[in-house]
């Protein structure tokens, strides 16, 4: 673990003693060294004036915070269906967003700017929840919709990531750079589409509305043809389309890391983007080898 991480554990293990024990990120969550929010407050700082180390590690710490709270709410809302006890975990969660803001609230006080920028994301993002919670209950919203909206939907569901930026742009005393969030969010949602064909039976399942199976099924996905929806998705070319869109997606983010200085996310995004073309050659080798048989 580096030093920077160290430190943020130090964080992690003073708060969770000031809450008794109460405050219980996820095992798997923002913390977890494998995670990418844990390492975004740093790359992202590349992008401003120098903010003092012990700061940032406060502003990581708050932010895997929020993320996590984030996150297990979408598993409340993901799975409370088939796990009605799931929902004993929300006054754990709310522990999470409350050690979160606190944390957000000793580092930037009144700072209108990221206030403003919270506000702003967590509005698109509840948007987004329920634009896609009205398309799974209502054909006629499914049939509506078009990529373009499904695309939407995904930029909103994600868009708090652009939180890093906010803080971090708050910590440096300066204005978010134009654009920079763009970063963040462009890439994540590229990463949205990924998860999105990892994830597509439990969409269909739940009759979530992605780019994915918006474009393989032009009425609302029946879960009895879950096999038949599968095969279409391949055959006729929608998961290379929706790949081919993360990596635009990638390459959009890319193009503004680099305008804007930030080598390392150059660098880890341009990583994302070369695994991305892997993913879309094991596909299309694996249809060829199906096709002559």
């Amino acid at each position: 673990m580096t030093e920077f991480g160290k430190m943020v554990g130090t964080f992690h293990a003073r708060r969770g003693a000031a809450w008794g024990g109460r405050l219980q990120l996820l095992p798997d969550g923002a913390l977890n060294p494998r995670s990418r929010i844990i390492a975004l407050p740093a790359l992202v700082a590349e992008l401003y004036p120098a903010v003092p180390e012990e700061k940032l590690a406060r502003a990581s710490f708050a932010l895997c915070a929020f993320s996590d709270a984030i996150v297990a709410c979408d598993d409340v809302i993901d799975y409370a269906a088939a796990d009605p006890a799931i929902a004993r975990r929300i006054p754990g969660i709310a522990v999470i967003f409350a050690e979160a803001y606190r944390g957000f609230a000793e580092l930037f006080g009144g700072e209108p700017r990221f206030w403003d920028a919270l506000q702003r994301y967590a509005c698109e993002y509840v948007d987004a929840l329920d634009a896609e919670a009205r398309i799974a209950r209502d054909g006629e919203a499914w049939t509506a919709c078009t990529p373009e909206a499904c695309l939407a939907i995904v930029r909103g569901k994600n868009g708090l990531v652009r939180l890093v930026d906010a803080a971090v742009a708050a910590l440096s005393g300066c204005p978010q750079i134009p654009g920079a969030d763009a970063i963040l969010l462009e890439w994540f949602a590229g990463e949205q589409m990924l998860d999105d064909l990892n994830d597509w039976r439990e969409d269909v399942r739940d009759r979530n509305v992605s780019v994915l199976l918006r474009n393989t099924c032009e009425v609302r996905p029946d879960p009895r043809e879950t096999e038949a929806i599968g095969l279409r998705m391949y055959r006729e070319g929608h998961v290379d389309r929706v790949l081919a869109l993360a990596g635009e997606l990638a390459r959009g983010a890319q193009a503004i890391a680099e305008a804007a200085g930030g080598s390392r996310l150059v660098a880890l995004i341009a990583e994302r983007r070369t695994r991305l073309v892997q993913r879309r050659e094991q596909i299309a080798t694996a249809l060829a080898s199906l096709a002559q048989c």
